[in-house]
C-alpha cells in the first residue's frame, strides 16, 4: 500500500508538506495540494479512514445489534439498514448477541471504541442497564423494548397482528387452541400473548384453550417439540396450534410429525414469521408475515434523521404485520 512517503518522493518535496495537503492545512498552496492530490491518485495512497475520523469528529458509523444473526427476519432488516446507510455515506458494523446481555456489553464496548454516532438494536432482556452506558448517542429500538425510556423504536403490532390471527382460526370454528410462546421478558411474546387472550375473550362462544410457555431459548426447537408431542398425545388433544414464532413453529411441526398426525387434517397450525420454508411446506403453513425489510428501512432512516438533528423528539413506530392464509388451517363444521 502506497504510503506518505511515496508522495513526497515522486513530487521531491516533504514528508511533511505532503502530510499538510492531504490534510487541507492552510498552510499549503492550492497548487501544491492539487500535485499532491493527482500524485496521491496516481501512486494508490488512500487517506487512513480513522485519521480522517479523528480531524472531523465524525465517525459516520453506526452500529447495528440483533440477538440472533442466524434469524431470517433480522436478515432483512440488516439488508436494509445497511442499504439506507450506505445511500447516506455512513459505514455499518454488525453484530449478534445471542440473547446474551454479557456479550451485548462487549459489542457495544467495541463499537464506542470505533466513535460511534449511533445504534440500531434488537435488544435482550436486560439491555436497558447496557444502554444507558451510551448517554447522549442516538439509539433505535427494533422489534422489541428495552425500557430506555429515551430511545426511539420501530416495532410490529404484535398485539393486533396476534389477535387478528387467533380470530382467524376462531372463525374457522376452532374451540381448542394451544398457544406456545416463549419467555415473557421479551416484549415481542408478552405482547402476541395478550393479543391471543385478547381475541380469546372477546370470542362470541367459548374457546378451550392452553399456553405453553417455553422459556430455555437456547433449545427453543428442541424443547418446543417434547411438549407439544405431550399435549398431542394426551385426552385433550388440540384441534390448533399457534406458535409465536418460526423457531417455535419448528418445534411444534416437528411434533406433529413425530406423533404420525398431517396438518391440516388431523390438527391445523399457523405461526408467527414467515421464513422462506413456511410457503415451500408439504402443506403451504398459513403465517403472520413481519414487514421486517420495511423495520429496517424505517430503523435506519430515524437514526440518521436523529445523528444530522432533523429531528429531536422521541418517535415510535408500530408496522402492521399481515395475515398470509395458506394451506395448514381446516376448517371445522
Amino acid at each position: 500500500m502506497a504510503s506518505i512517503a511515496d508522495i513526497a518522493k515522486k513530487l521531491n518535496l516533504s514528508n511533511s508538506t505532503v502530510s499538510r495537503a492531504l490534510r487541507d492545512s492552510n498552510l499549503v498552496t492550492k497548487e501544491t495540494r492539487e500535485k499532491v492530490l493527482l500524485a496521491a491518485q496516481e501512486v494508490g495512497y488512500e487517506v487512513n479512514a480513522i485519521a480522517r475520523k479523528l480531524r472531523s469528529g465524525e465517525s459516520r458509523t453506526i452500529g447495528v445489534i440483533v440477538s440472533d444473526i442466524t434469524n431470517l427476519q433480522h436478515g432483512e432488516t440488516i439488508t436494509a439498514i445497511q442499504k439506507i446507510a450506505l445511500e447516506n455515506g455512513y459505514t455499518v458494523i454488525f453484530g449478534t448477541s445471542s440473547e446474551d446481555e454479557n456479550t451485548e456489553r462487549k459489542l457495544i464496548d467495541l463499537l464506542k471504541s470505533n466513535m460511534l454516532q449511533g445504534l440500531i438494536i434488537v435488544p435482550t432482556w436486560k439491555s436497558i442497564n447496557n444502554l444507558k452506558l451510551l448517554k447522549h448517542l442516538p439509539i433505535v429500538e427494533v422489534d422489541r423494548l428495552s425500557g430506555l425510556e429515551s430511545s426511539d423504536q420501530v416495532l410490529i403490532s404484535n398485539h393486533e397482528s396476534m389477535k387478528l390471527a387467533t380470530n382467524y382460526l376462531i372463525s374457522q370454528g376452532h374451540r381448542n387452541i394451544l398457544y406456545c410462546t416463549g419467555d415473557l421478558s421479551i416484549t415481542t411474546f408478552d405482547e402476541r400473548l395478550r393479543g391471543f387472550n385478547c381475541a380469546i375473550a372477546e370470542a362470541d362462544s367459548a374457546v378451550a384453550h392452553d399456553i405453553l410457555l417455553i422459556k430455555d431459548t437456547d433449545k427453543l426447537q428442541s424443547r418446543t417439540c417434547s411438549e407439544v408431542i405431550n399435549y398431542l398425545t394426551g385426552k385433550n388433544k388440540p384441534s390448533a396450534i399457534i406458535a409465536a414464532n418460526d423457531f417455535i413453529g419448528e418445534g411444534v411441526v416437528s411434533a406433529i410429525y413425530k406423533c404420525g398426525l398431517s396438518i391440516p387434517k388431523d390438527i391445523s397450525f399457523l405461526m408467527f414469521d414467515d421464513p422462506r420454508w413456511a410457503s415451500f411446506f408439504p402443506t403451504p403453513l398459513t403465517v403472520i408475515r413481519q414487514p421486517a425489510y420495511q423495520l429496517g428501512l424505517t430503523a435506519a432512516n430515524l437514526l440518521i434523521s436523529k445523528i444530522e438533528n432533523k429531528h429531536k423528539n422521541q418517535e415510535i413506530k408500530r408496522l402492521s404485520a399481515d395475515l398470509v392464509v395458506r394451506q395448514s388451517v381446516a376448517k371445522i363444521e
